[in-house]
């Protein structure tokens, strides 16, 4: 078997251990900044509380995205030296305000609340706007403060197992290793890119994209026109990348499902377009770190006995993605 016969289909508890929020602790950052403020010069909130100071970061970081952004200002009021962080502070308490009214449990399918059909409507254009924004800047938020290589998780084992292999270029450049991202972050990728710089100190930026074909379901934070809601420009476009991801499904042997929320919109994203033949025969293993017998049983309803997905219930430990490819089944057994 060759890295490009297995997929990684990654979710948000694939990067927990590194230092990133889970989608539960995604949403409690956001409800944080209804408390917070836009402060410009950071140095003061080195005098808050370690919990009060939490919630400030995460406004400026959001607040930074904006500030230079011209259209975002075009109906705010100009009458004080401090009107843009006056306006931010405003726009992005509001916005947490209504979210947290929603009780709604996802960001991104409350977002999706504001379309109709495939279009957003107009009046709620700012409003997705600053949803996405916030998004961002509480992702880049994590982002500043992880540093690559820190932790030696299931990422650095994946490429240091396979070391012999990596090298053989020609060998990848025809089989590289699938993932499907449902995160924001490009966490991976900036991992990839630092162990390649490192190690193969010539063309390491050309090995990047011949070692591993990465989709970005939601987009990524690197340009937040990027990013996108369910309902809206990814409900638009969801047979093309229901259709790009069953190009990869259908030629896999293997799926590891890596801390994924096995949400039913993103199964059907996943899964609608593949070959319902070709699915019976691929083997599926997730992590079970935060699903309890009760999730599983939805879960294989929503499957719908078109394929099945290995959870290890009866195991005693509970099993994370390093654990999964480590030990309970490492990526290149037949």
């Amino acid at each position: 078997m060759k890295l490009n016969d297995v997929l990684l289909v990654i979710g948000a508890g694939a990067h927990v251990p590194y230092g990133f929020p889970t989608g539960a602790q995604l949403r409690e950052d956001i409800l944080e900044l209804e408390e917070a403020g836009f402060n410009y010069h950071t140095r003061t909130i080195s005098h808050y509380a370690d919990d009060i100071r939490k919630g400030y970061e995460l406004f400026n970081s959001v607040g930074m995205i904006v500030y230079k952004d011209d259209e975002f200002f075009k109906d705010a009021e100009q009458n004080s030296s401090n009107w843009k962080e006056i306006y931010i502070t405003k726009q992005v308490r509001e916005f947490v305000k209504v979210f947290r009214e929603s009780q709604n449990p996802s960001i991104d399918s409350y977002l999706a609340t504001f379309t109709e059909g495939t279009e957003v409507l107009p009046e709620y254009r700012l409003h997705i706007k600053i949803g996405k924004i916030i998004i961002e800047g509480i992702i880049k938020h994590y982002l500043g403060k992880i540093s690559v290589g820190r932790k030696y998780e299931w990422i650095q084992h994946l490429f240091n197992t396979h070391y012999p292999e990596w090298t053989n270029v020609e060998y990848h450049s025809s089989a590289p290793l699938n993932i499907i991202t449902f995160n924001y972050d490009t966490f991976f990728e900036s991992c990839l890119e630092q162990y390649l710089k490192h190690n193969f100190l010539k063309n390491y930026r050309n090995l990047k994209t011949e070692l591993v074909n990465i989709e970005h379901v939601y987009g990524s934070v690197k340009q937040i026109d990027t990013l996108k809601v369910i309902g809206e420009d990814r409900y638009a476009e969801s047979l093309e990348v229901s259709n790009k991801l069953a190009n990869i499904i259908n030629r896999v042997k293997k799926i590891y499902f890596l801390g994924f929320g096995f949400d039913k919109s993103n199964l059907e994203l996943l899964f609608s377009k593949a070959n319902q033949r070709h699915l019976q025969n691929i083997s599926m293993f997730s992590t079970n770190i935060g699903l309890n017998e009760f999730d599983t049983v939805d879960i294989e309803k929503i499957c719908d006995g078109k394929f099945s997905i290995d959870f290890y219930e009866n195991e005693l430990d509970k099993v994370c993605s390093f654990s999964l490819i480590k030990d309970r089944e490492p990526l290149l057994n037949e």
